[in-house]
């Protein structure tokens, strides 16, 4: 990989920090805000993740909870104390 560093960075003018931050693979900048997908299509077309190999293999035989839980089964799970809470308030 540094290899193909050295060709990319002889092959255009960047400064030093430039070069460095790519040859150690930093970031350049960095961002205060932070984005969340809330999967909201419908229910039966939804894509969702399957658990690890090591969650599927701890859980009973006849369990059918195999998937991680998202953003709207945490929302549709939340206490009394959150019902005024909007989907995007309690994402944020």
């Amino acid at each position: 990989m540094l290899l193909y560093n050295n060709v990319f960075l002889n092959g255009s003018e960047v400064s030093s920090q430039e070069a460095g931050y790519t040859n150690f693979g930093l970031p350049f900048s960095k961002c205060s805000r932070d984005s969340v997908f809330i999967n909201t299509g419908v229910p039966l077309e939804r894509v969702v993740i399957a658990k690890s190999k090591y969650e599927l293999e701890a859980l009973p035989s006849d369990s059918v909870d195999i998937t991680v839980k998202g953003m709207l089964d945490y929302y549709t799970q939340r206490p009394n104390e959150l019902s005024s809470l909007t989907l995007a308030e309690f994402a944020a």
